[in-house]
């Protein structure tokens, strides 16, 4: 494979955006060459004796003083270019620009700043300033939404765009986007692993009466009465969920509180013989256990290595080791400043930043990345496995069907066959009491794995 000599300005949220959208989202061998000077006006990349050039603009701001200086620069009506059939915005240039490239001798010339839309959008950036009341960004404010473009992974597409100029100032370039991919990865946040823990006997009853009458359903109704005298569960799915996951060949992940004591966290505690029961079944199984941060989290970040330390050895003295450990942020309230404290913990992994009440790529990517910290202007260990779709953002907050959620996580395949990147899903364990859900998340799994 031909290596790209890249030449960039010497500005380090620029190179970020270079190195992800260059060598971990296309594939390319690069190589860096002496950084130019920090107010150089153009990336440079270099293939044999073809270059490509793209322009970069000088973002200085970070948080809420982002949002008047993308005013500032016009990044709120971008023109819009073609990538694979997929519409794009081309922000940061004026409706009229010519796009996506312009051609002169061996060098072709991108004629919109890609480099920092993709920062803008990896960094966490593109989020607006307003919360709901979690304390979450509000959606309907990212940059993405506001274009209706949210289920457009326009940073990997951008990636694609820099494959195809490649390959025609350079005829053998060989890296794909479409071939940068990983398996799907479903993953289950263990909020409630059993109704009988939060609820009470007379509204189990009512839950019954309600699941035999109005949902026709008398499997659930009959399973909520035996789950009364705590012989069955129905929430307890989670041998369902194993099975379904080994019948496609899939490995899962659950992630589990390590402490946290808001009314919206956990009724269940470490130490607790059924819960490390099912810890060490789900390891056995051959699936990933994980780290959910408690609700408390985001306003105070230390709890984050408090909480995963108490998780990891707890494991450890049940005799569960993994060499990697993930998570996600109980109910999606995340922030791009606790990056920094996963990263200290010593998690490999987030999978925090999805859209809390839709579906779609909210870092611009459906690939793995590794993180940007502004605090400290550099590149993490820490990587961010995009979240893609939860079911409660579809079925409540959307108020869509189980239907449209396959037809979601359809569409979500068919665009990692042409961009790469890897599908990650959350669905719920207490999510799949009904026949249905259940019946829906089977046939999720045939999509995911059917071979394109």
């Amino acid at each position: 494979m031909k290596t790209i000599q890249i030449h960039c300005p010497d500005r380090p949220r620029l190179r970020y955006a270079v190195d992800i959208v260059v060598r971990h989202i296309l594939g390319a061998n690069i190589e860096w060459a002496t950084p130019l000077a920090a107010a150089a006006t153009d990336v440079v990349l270099r293939a044999g004796a073809g270059s490509i050039t793209v322009p970069t603009t000088p973002l200085t701001q970070s948080g809420a003083a982002i949002h008047q200086e993308l005013d500032e620069q016009i990044w709120r009506k971008p023109p819009w270019l073609t990538i694979r059939d997929t519409q794009v915005p081309a922000f940061g240039v004026p409706v009229g620009t010519t796009l996506p490239w312009t051609s002169h001798g061996a060098t072709l010339h991108i004629n919109f700043p890609l480099f920092d839309a993709a920062w803008i959008l990896l960094s966490g950036q593109a989020d607006g300033s307003s919360v709901d009341e979690h304390g979450r960004s509000c959606s309907r404010e990212h940059l993405l939404v506001q274009h209706n473009c949210e289920m457009v992974p326009v940073v990997d597409l951008y990636a694609v765009l820099i494959e195809d100029a490649l390959q025609r100032v350079a005829p053998g370039f060989e890296a794909s986007v479409a071939q940068h991919s990983s398996p799907p990865l479903v993953t289950h946040d263990v909020d409630r692993p059993w109704e009988h823990d939060v609820t009470g006997t007379a509204h189990r009853l009512r839950r019954s009466a309600a699941n035999l009458l109005r949902d026709r359903d008398p499997e659930l109704a009959f399973g909520r009465v035996l789950s009364m005298m705590r012989r069955t569960d129905v929430m307890d799915t989670f041998d369902f969920i194993c099975t379904a996951l080994e019948r496609f060949d899939l490995c899962g992940a659950f992630n589990f509180f390590g402490g946290g004591n808001h009314p919206l966290d956990a009724t269940y505690r470490l130490g607790d013989p059924r819960i490390d029961a099912l810890l060490c079944t789900l390891h056995k199984r051959g699936h990933q256990l994980g780290y959910h941060a408690s609700y408390a989290c985001l306003d105070t970040p230390d709890l984050i290595q408090t909480e995963f330390s108490f998780l990891r050895d707890h494991c450890e003295r049940l005799g569960i080791v993994q060499n990697e450990w993930g998570g996600r942020h109980h109910y999606l309230r995340w922030r791009p400043d606790m990056w920094p404290a996963w990263d200290e913990a010593g998690l490999t992994f987030d999978s925090s930043v999805g859209f809390p009440d839709r579906t779609g790529y909210r870092l611009g990517t459906g690939h793995p990345v590794p993180v940007y910290d502004i605090a400290s202007e550099r590149t993490l260990d820490l990587v961010e496995v995009p979240l893609l779709l939860m079911e409660v953002a579809v079925l409540e907050y959307e108020r869509s069907s189980l239907d449209e959620l396959l037809t979601r996580v359809e569409r979500l395949r068919n665009q990692s066959l042409i961009t790469g990147g890897r599908v990650v899903i959350l669905w719920h364990n207490d999510r799949l009491v009904h026949r249905r859900a259940r019946q829906t998340y089977l046939k999720m799994l045939e999509i995911l794995s059917a071979r394109p």
